[in-house]
């Protein structure tokens, strides 16, 4: 994002002497992990009289510091951790058969999903259902999947195919870890509804270094969540 762009965030306006500071809220767990980074929270140059308990959203040119000509806009929901697997599952991967938890991970299971290359499994994860478990693989490539654990789990597994690698996984880290890690609050891998295997991370803010970064992955492979982002 560069200088002069208009942006919005939402959060607690805290007056600091002279300054007013837009503190991040969330809901759920990304709550928790801005707390647990220590805050995200940026100047603005609304009066302090504006600083309240209540939560907000401000609009206004980004700085590249701070949000200037800011003013109070209607309220837009605060950043929420994007749907997950325990969160409900897409029917449309649900298989027909089920098995006892045992089952899909029994130790047979188990050494199959380690000797898979992780070229071709993603992740493999076993997810109970009202009636029973089943199987849920993510792969790059489902013949050798199926070969191997078709057998054993038959009806009970699920096996999702996506477009992007283990490398655009791996470069999502690379990324993070070496080029713009003091604007990431938090990055973790999860299983999508519907099975597909991706990484969630949360910034401060995208910035053109961050763009530019993950531009050769995959867009599907990350969900990037951003505090402050474009008006």
């Amino acid at each position: 994002m560069t200088i002069d762009d208009a942006v919005f965030a939402t959060g607690l306006l805290v007056s600091h002497g002279a300054t007013t500071r837009l503190h991040a809220v969330a809901h759920g767990l990304y709550d928790q992990f801005i707390r647990d980074a220590g805050g995200i929270s940026v100047a603005t140059d609304l009066p302090a009289t504006w600083a309240s308990e209540d939560v907000v959203t401000v609009e206004g040119m980004w700085t590249g510091e701070s949000i200037r000509d800011a003013h109070v806009v209607d309220l837009i929901a605060p950043i929420s951790l994007p749907a997950r697997l325990g969160d409900g599952i897409d029917p449309d991967i649900v298989p027909a058969g089920r098995l006892a938890r045992n089952e899909i991970l029994a130790p047979a299971v188990h050494s199959l999903t380690q000797e898979l290359s992780d070229e071709t499994l993603l992740f493999y994860c076993a997810y109970k259902m009202t009636d029973g478990w089943i199987g849920i693989a993510c792969v790059t490539d489902p013949a050798p999947v199926e070969h191997a654990l078709r057998p054993i789990l038959g009806d009970a597994l699920a096996v999702v195919k996506v477009e992007w690698t283990p490398h655009d996984i791996r470069l999502i880290d690379a990324s993070f870890e070496y080029d713009f890690s003091d604007g990431l609050v938090s990055i973790g891998k999860f299983m999508h509804p519907a099975g597909h295997f991706t990484a969630h991370a949360l910034v401060r803010i995208i910035t053109p270094e961050m763009a530019s970064t993950l531009s050769p992955v995959d867009p599907n492979a990350i969900i990037l969540t951003s505090w402050i982002q474009k008006a």
